[in-house]
Parts: structure tokens; C-alpha cells; sequence
């Protein structure tokens, strides 16, 4: 059997075919081999990739091939068992292959769900998935791949599934919405910005501030006025070199006050820390 598999956006590899089309100059030749095949009898596939080319090789129906068009979008929900792919998706097919959204899903097919929600699995994890995330692991997970990214690094499908779903928390009622009202804003910095203060929480607050005087950190954290009522987040972001020199240094001065006083500032959660209390007992 001859077979045309219409893909421009990749999602099968080429090694997958006998010959593939990229070029509308090839487009000659290739009909003459597909000739060829259908006059021995012989199964012969291919993949075209250029779009020009598409309606061109209806001419080799008349050999006996059958042409397939890969839809993203629809190639996707006929993997996950689903029939409606968000509007959204349906605009932006190309996402589908720069996140090798159809080899995920054959290894971790949709269970009963939506394409939405398996996309927040998948991409970004269990806790966006949440109609309205209370646990503090759930919001540790949310912060943490928040404050782990950088904007201009974020695949643009996940940042439109973050921003909407940011966008849906912050409208809820519920005990958190609050928080993801502050969060939306700038989602990346504030998660950093979080942390870093639950951190650094066994310091003096007047002295945080002061630190955090840099790239206005601590008056983002001011329009978040309830920040102090949040669980504890269990996040790994690192807290800035600077920052760490300033708390350093604040530990050296309450050391030479007290040691005993400078001890109860540690925290045990910074590296830094830990080499203090080392130089210090070397000493």
C-alpha cells in the first residue's frame, strides 16, 4: 500500500518513511516513485512537510495512495481518548511539536479527564490541576515552578496555561485567592521573592527589608499584606548572593555580641550558614 502522510509540523520522524518531501521541486520526482511502486505492487510511504504540496499529490490517488493530513490538535485528542480540544490549541498547533505533546501522550495517556488537564499534568504537574489548591504541598508545587523559571524561557503554552489558571485561582473564594491575586501580577519574581522571605524569616524583619531594598523586592512584597498567614513552602529557589552577604555579615556582628544570640538566627536551611558556623567553631 502507498501511503502520504501530510505533516508539516514534525510530529513523526522522517525515519519512519521510505522518502520525504520538504520541497516543492521533489514534488515530480516523487510522484514518478510513487508510480513506480504502485506498478510492482510495492508499499511505499511518505511524509510531506511543505504545505504547497498537500493538494499537488492528490494526483496519486490515481496509483492507489492514500493521503492523510496530521492535524496537531485533532492527532493529540485521538491519542488521549478525548473530542474537544480547547480553542486555544486549536490556534496554536505548532506548540503540540515543539513540546512533544504526542509522545506524551502515548507514555502517560489522559484517565477520564479533559485535554486541559492533562496538559497542566503533564506539563507543569499535579497541583494545577487543583480547582482550588489548599495544602501547603500544592502551593509549595506552584510556587516552586514559578520562582524556578524565568519569563523569557517559558514555553509560550505554558505560560498561558500558568496565566489562566493564576487568572481562575485569583477569582475563586476561597482562604489562598489572594495570594494568586498578588502572584498574577509578576508571577516569576514574586514566587522568588516568597521564599526568599519565609527563608530568611529567622532574621530580624527590619533587617530583611533593608536587604531586600534591591529591585524594590520588599515593596512587591508589601502589596501582599497577608503574606505572614501562608503555610511554610517547602521550595528550593536560591536567595541571591547579595542577600546572603548582608545576613553573613548581619551573623558575624550578633557573633561578636553573642554567640549564643547570633545562633538563634540560623535557620539550617542555607549553605552559607552552615560554613558560619564552621569558620566560626575553627577559630
Amino acid at each position: 500500500m502507498i501511503k502520504i502522510l501530510c505533516d508539516q509540523y514534525r510530529l513523526y520522524p522522517d525515519t519512519d518513511f521510505d522518502s520525504t518531501v520538504s520541497d516543492p521541486s521533489q514534488y515530480e520526482a516523487m510522484l514518478s516513485k510513487i508510480e513506480d511502486h504502485s506498478k510492482k505492487g510495492a508499499s511505499f510511504r511518505v511524509v510531506v512537510r511543505n504545505p504547497v504540496v498537500y493538494k499537488w499529490l492528490d494526483a496519486a490517488i490515481k496509483f492507489g495512495a492514500k493521503k492523510r493530513i496530521i492535524m496537531p490538535a485533532q492527532e493529540l485528542a485521538r491519542h488521549l481518548g478525548c473530542q474537544v480540544v480547547p480553542d486555544w490549541l486549536l490556534k496554536h498547533q505548532n506548540w503540540i511539536g515543539e513540546l512533544n505533546l504526542i509522545e506524551k501522550s502515548v507514555k502517560d495517556p489522559v484517565s477520564g479527564g479533559s485535554v486541559e488537564i492533562w496538559l497542566k499534568q503533564t506539563l507543569l504537574g499535579d497541583a494545577w490541576t487543583k480547582k482550588e489548591p489548599r495544602l501547603a504541598d500544592e502551593l509549595s508545587d506552584i510556587v516552586n515552578l514559578l520562582g524556578s523559571c524565568e519569563e523569557n524561557s517559558v514555553h509560550p503554552l505554558k505560560k498561558y496555561i500558568i496565566d489562566e489558571s493564576l487568572k481562575v485561582w485569583s477569582q475563586a473564594q476561597f482562604e489562598f485567592s489572594e495570594l494568586f491575586q498578588w502572584v498574577k501580577d509578576n508571577p516569576y519574581q514574586r514566587s522568588k521573592y516568597l521564599v526568599w522571605e519565609q527563608l530568611l524569616s529567622k532574621f530580624p524583619e527590619d533587617k530583611i527589608s533593608v536587604w531586600m531594598q534591591q529591585n524594590d523586592i520588599w515593596y512587591e512584597l508589601s502589596l501582599f499584606s497577608n503574606r505572614h498567614k501562608l503555610p511554610i513552602l517547602n521550595a528550593s529557589i536560591n536567595v541571591p548572593d547579595y542577600i546572603i552577604t548582608f545576613a553573613t555579615s548581619f551573623l558575624d556582628q550578633e557573633w561578636e555580641n553573642s554567640p549564643e544570640g547570633a545562633l538563634s538566627f540560623i535557620s539550617g536551611f542555607f549553605d552559607f550558614e552552615k560554613n558560619f558556623l564552621l569558620q566560626k567553631l575553627r577559630q
